[in-house]
């Protein structure tokens, strides 16, 4: 019986070492052909990842974690598409550069998760978002920057992601938070210990 893994087909046992190869040689082919071809065959290979742990069902997140054959291609791929990134058009320059700063917003009690986004004025962000959260959320920390650095963030961060701007807060990130950077607790600020 033949089993299926996005664009791969294996007929009978399962050879890791080739299925793997196989992918990173379909990874440089189309980074080498271009943009779009990479990302069609991103699309294909997180497809293959997902498919090879069909029958166990894990969350997105234990995906996210799990090493397939198509793992180093993916990663591969991620990385070149993220290095190679057009340059901005004038319109995404100008939000590119916009001034505000990047917080990093948590839930009082709740040490799962930290929200990595950009604002403005983090005091109507926070307020905006408390409207829609049940539970009472806190400023972590701050940095002045620009909307780069937060696109900089979520890549740098993008293994430990829950969904959208939502991280899960692991010790990497903790420490991140913690030795770089200052706390601001509702337009209190302070250093974070």
């Amino acid at each position: 019986m033949a089993e299926r893994f996005g664009p791969y087909i294996c007929n009978g046992a399962i050879d890791c070492g080739a299925l793997q190869e196989r992918a990173r040689q379909d990874s440089r082919k189309a980074m080498v052909s271009s943009r779009g071809e990479a990302i069609h065959w991103l699309k294909q290979m997180k497809q293959a990842h997902v498919d090879w742990y069909s029958d166990s069902r894990p969350s997105k997140r234990e995906l996210q974690k799990l090493s397939t054959p198509f793992s180093a291609a993916i990663r591969e791929l991620e990385d070149w598409l993220h290095d190679t990134q057009p340059p901005p058009s004038p319109k995404q320059k100008r939000l590119h550069n916009r001034s505000g700063v990047v917080y990093f917003i948590g839930m009082e009690g709740d040490n799962s998760a930290v929200k990595i986004g950009f604002a403005s004025k983090i005091e109507d962000r926070l307020s905006s978002l408390q409207t829609s959260s049940h539970h009472t959320l806190k400023v972590l920390a701050t940095i002045k920057a620009t909307t780069k650095l937060e696109k900089e963030l979520h890549h740098k961060f993008a293994a430990d992601r829950i969904r959208g701007e939502w991280f899960r807060r692991t010790q990497a990130i903790e420490t991140f938070i913690t030795t770089t950077h200052s706390s601001q607790a509702y337009g209190n600020r302070q250093q974070v210990a």
